[in-house]
């Protein structure tokens, strides 16, 4: 309990800050200390989201409730995820809510993140008996695509959040890229992956994350994303057994 206080209060101090700035500004930018007519208060910048590492355990249970709620209610796609309901689902202060994530679109990002990871440690056994790394990244790449139609709403959200994506969630974007390239080269490497594998699960996440946009404004769809991929790899292995011969 005393960790959420101590987040409520950290979350509201900065947009308390924030409205005593824009109140400043309304005022026709006239300074609230009497000696310095001409001095401004400092537009405030907004405070880092703490990383998991940095947080206690029970920090990292309230974090990962945020995280399922948000997934919850991204299931409905991206326009039915709002700040208040997180928080509600979540069982969290909306101070607490924008301690661990500023903004919706660094909450979405953060919580394919998390999905992702699922989907690594649940993917692991079906790829045990499976010697031809290619056909291990292929299996991989269809029950991805498969687990993401299965939520098409989900991956809506995701794509919007990816296309909507500032600056201030560049970080957290770049995780999630590198979580992927991680993911497709462990499976290419069988758990020891080399620089090749890398090379390729960049490409693939390359692939992946450039269709995105074009999935949130309705140009394209996750068949057509899993054509483009599956595409890929085969080209790929082509190339290889090419080489072999």
């Amino acid at each position: 309990m005393n960790d959420e206080i101590g987040d409520s209060i950290n979350g509201y101090s900065g947009a308390a800050v924030s409205a005593a700035s824009s109140s400043s500004h309304s005022s026709g930018g006239k300074s609230m200390c009497a000696d310095d007519p001409r001095r401004r208060w400092p537009a405030p910048a907004a405070p880092a989201a703490p990383s998991p590492d940095e947080l206690t355990v029970q920090q990292r249970r309230r974090r990962l409730r945020i995280l399922e709620a948000a997934l919850a209610m991204a299931g409905d796609g991206y326009e039915a995820v709002n700040m208040r309901g997180v928080a509600g689902r979540a069982g969290v202060a909306m101070g607490t809510l924008y301690r661990y994530f500023p903004g919706k679109e660094h909450l979405l990002v953060c919580a394919f993140g998390h999905w992702l990871r699922d989907f690594s440690t649940e993917l692991a056994p079906h790829l045990v008996d499976i010697d031809n790394p290619y056909t291990r990244v292929w299996h991989t790449v269809q029950r991805l695509i498969d687990a993401m139609s299965r939520r098409g709403l989900l991956a809506d959200a995701v794509a919007r959040a990816y296309v909507f994506a500032d600056a201030s969630v560049a970080t957290e974007v770049e995780n999630v890229r590198l979580q992927m390239v991680e993911m497709f080269a462990d499976v290419m490497g069988n758990g020891a992956p080399v620089e090749r594998d890398r090379q390729i699960g960049e490409l693939l996440t390359d692939v992946l994350a450039s269709n995105l946009p074009a999935l949130a404004h309705n140009r394209s769809s996750i068949a057509e994303i899993r054509r483009r991929l599956v595409v890929t790899l085969c080209l790929l292995d082509k190339r290889q057994r090419s080489r072999t011969q």
